[in-house]
């Protein structure tokens, strides 16, 4: 496995000795709540798709949804996701992280700023508060946001669409890359 920034070298021991830590305490959970000052509650309004995964593994030769190994979150998609409604992320007895992203609507150049990418790792008595660009609050507990790093254009001799997909970058970022060796000519 090949480190390619300096922010990937954090302690990674730690991530799921938490996670097993918090699964012996009770009503130790990540939990979600999404409210809107404007909306009645309900469904998620201004995105395409929005839904949680529990995040284990990263296959790297794609992108998006599909890069992560581990589950989509049954009760928190886009069929199921709504405000004002209390989401305890119970659903997997042991996972790494919780990513949550929001897949805007309208025209494709104008989605890296409509998009919502929240990584989360397990933190008992931690809280984040974040907000999607159509207002829409998304309140943590017991989750950590983490970071999604960068990649230059054409690293690795991907794509540009791979490399600015942040759930990729963000998978790099936790799991790293395995160079694949080159094929005999």
């Amino acid at each position: 496995m090949v480190r390619t920034e300096e922010c990937y070298d954090r302690p990674r021991e730690t991530s799921l000795f938490r996670v097993v830590l918090g699964l012996l305490m009770p009503n130790s959970h990540i939990t979600i709540q999404i409210e809107h000052p404007e909306f009645e509650p309900g469904p998620i309004r201004g995105f395409k798709f929005f839904w949680a995964f529990y995040v284990n593994g990263f296959d790297q030769s794609t992108h998006c949804q599909f890069c992560f190994k581990g589950s989509l979150s049954k009760q928190f998609n886009s069929r199921t996701g709504q405000t004002d409604k209390l989401y305890t992320m119970n659903e997997r007895k042991m996972f790494r992280y919780l990513y949550i992203c929001g897949v805007g609507v309208g025209p494709k150049g104008l989605l890296r700023e409509k998009n919502f990418h929240l990584p989360l790792e397990y933190r008992t008595g931690t809280h984040e508060v974040r907000q999607t660009y159509n207002g829409y609050t998304i309140k943590v507990e017991n989750g950590v946001a983490l970071p999604i790093p960068e990649l230059e254009v054409g690293w690795k001799g991907l794509n540009l669409e791979t490399t600015r997909c942040k759930n990729f970058r963000f998978a790099v970022g936790q799991f790293g890359w395995i160079d694949q060796p080159k094929a005999a000519q």
